[in-house]
Order: C-alpha cells, then sequence, then structure tokens
C-alpha cells in the first residue's frame, strides 16, 4: 500500500478515531446532512484524522452557502454536544436540540431534575405529538417532564490556540423526562450490568485500565481500594461499587435535551420551537 504523506493537503485517508475499533487503518469522516424528513441535503468528506465535532462549522457554513438557511436548529445526540460546540452554534446566531447526559450532573442539576415540581404530565397522541395532560394533578409513575433554565459550562482552549484556557457559558434551556418504560429498561440493563461485574469480581479479574461506561464502571479495583497494591494488582476487581449503582436507579427513566432558539436577525422576527414541539422534534 502507497504510504500516506501526512505533508499532501488532498490526502483523505488517514488513521483517526473509528466506532469498528480499526485504528490501524487510513479511514475517512462523512458528514452528511439531512432534513426533517430524512432525506440528503448536504454532504462533505473529510480527512480520516477530523473528529465529528471538527466537521461541525464547515458543515454549517456550506448549508449556508448553498442553501442561504438562515433559522436553523442543529440537532444532535450527546456526541456532538460539547459545550465548545453549543457556545459556537450561538455565535452563528443559530439554534440547538441536543441530547444531554444526566449521570454525572452536578449536585443541583441532580437535585432540579429529582424535584417533582414544575413537572407536568404528558401524553403522544396517534400523530406523534406530544400533550399536557393535567387534569388530574401529577402522577409521578406516567410519562412527566419540566422545562428549567440551564447553562452549560466548559474550559476551552482560546481561539489562538494557546495553552491559556478561557472559560465558556452557553446559556440554554434545559426538558427534562421521565418515562415509566424507559425507567423499566434502565433498571433491567442495570441488573445486567451488576451481573457480570458480580462475575468479574468472584473471579477476581484484572480489569486493564479503569473505564466510567458499561458494567466495568460499577467495578472497584485494588487500585482504587489501596494505594500500595503491586503495580500488576492495580486493576484487580475487588468489589462492586455501591454508590455508582445507587445513583444509577436513582436516575433510572430520566433524559433531558437541551435548546436554545435561533437569534433573530435584525428587523426580522424568528419562529420559535415550543417546549412541546421540542419534545414532539416538529420544525
Amino acid at each position: 500500500a502507497r504510504e500516506l504523506l501526512l505533508s499532501e493537503k488532498d490526502v483523505l485517508r488517514m488513521r483517526g478515531c473509528s466506532k469498528e475499533g480499526r485504528f490501524a487503518q487510513p479511514i475517512v469522516t462523512v458528514a452528511l446532512a439531512i432534513d426533517q424528513t430524512g432525506f440528503p441535503i448536504g454532504c462533505k468528506v473529510f480527512a480520516g484524522n477530523i473528529s465529528e465535532l471538527g466537521s461541525i462549522d464547515p458543515m454549517l457554513k456550506s448549508l449556508r452557502d448553498k442553501y442561504a438557511i438562515e433559522d436553523v436548529y442543529f440537532v444532535a445526540d450527546r456526541g456532538l454536544n460539547s459545550t465548545e460546540s453549543l457556545d459556537k452554534i450561538q455565535q452563528e446566531k443559530l439554534g440547538f436540540v441536543v441530547a444531554q447526559k444526566v449521570s454525572m450532573q452536578k449536585p443541583e442539576a441532580r437535585e432540579q431534575m429529582l424535584d417533582l415540581q414544575g413537572y407536568h404530565n404528558c401524553s403522544v397522541g396517534d400523530d406523534g405529538r406530544f400533550r399536557i395532560d393535567d387534569r388530574k394533578g401529577l402522577s409521578a409513575d406516567a410519562f412527566r417532564f419540566k422545562v428549567c433554565d440551564f447553562v452549560r459550562s466548559a474550559y476551552v482552549v482560546d481561539e489562538a490556540g494557546k495553552i491559556r484556557r478561557k472559560k465558556v457559558n452557553v446559556k440554554c434551556r434545559i426538558i427534562y423526562t421521565f418515562s415509566p418504560e424507559r425507567r423499566a429498561r434502565d433498571l433491567a440493563d442495570l441488573e445486567d450490568r451488576i451481573a457480570r461485574a458480580s462475575r468479574a469480581v468472584q473471579e477476581k479479574q484484572l480489569m486493564g485500565n479503569p473505564c466510567s461506561s458499561g458494567w466495568r464502571a460499577l467495578i472497584q479495583t485494588q487500585k482504587e481500594a489501596a494505594q500500595n497494591a503491586k503495580e500488576k494488582e492495580k486493576y484487580r476487581a475487588v468489589g462492586l461499587k455501591e454508590d455508582v449503582i445507587t445513583e444509577r436507579r436513582t436516575i433510572a427513566g430520566y433524559a433531558a435535551v437541551v435548546y436554545t432558539q435561533p437569534a433573530a436577525r435584525e428587523g426580522e422576527k424568528t419562529q420559535e420551537l415550543t417546549d412541546l414541539q421540542v419534545l414532539s422534534g416538529d420544525n
């Protein structure tokens, strides 16, 4: 195979992040934009060492230049919801609707999510749209949601690329939802992970590097239990992290999205989405 030259500006095949674990293979990154019906409206190919986050700015610019789009909502899953990306989207005066992870929250956000005050029960019609259903008062065992002001904060490298960092605050709204069906799935998944983690503890497996997700995140290693453990015993499974298990049981069934409206252009008014439209995925 021809050796890939990093100095060539037109080289696309590069080694980078691979969801299939093919880190030794040269790959490319493809950004595909679709409309509300799932029809492709734009596509760009990037070098394989460009992350998904690095494809956001040029893709948005391409869509605006090609279609003269102004009032845009950037919709994405949690993989593209970094605070730095959301800040750039706001700077472009665009709106966004992105998934927000509910685990590892700050204490005040956790308290806000678990507090029943402000929640509304909601039902989904045959057309897929959400409707508020408060006729009999709040039912904690039914689907519910509430909307709160929210601020995403993070430290990022300044635009000049220097080591010095700056704090970025993204003011937005957050919609917390609770679903009894989701809670049942989350708890079933948690019990499966506890069983797998328990087997690893019983067999005193070496876990390798620590992990913050999946069943491995439930395991306490010897490194965490005793700092003077021998080098090879650092990651020997010695117990379960009961605090993590308790936390995951507490937040089972909850999910969230953060969103903001596009900024109005001078002399014009944008057509803003309501909270229920954001939940329904309307456009």
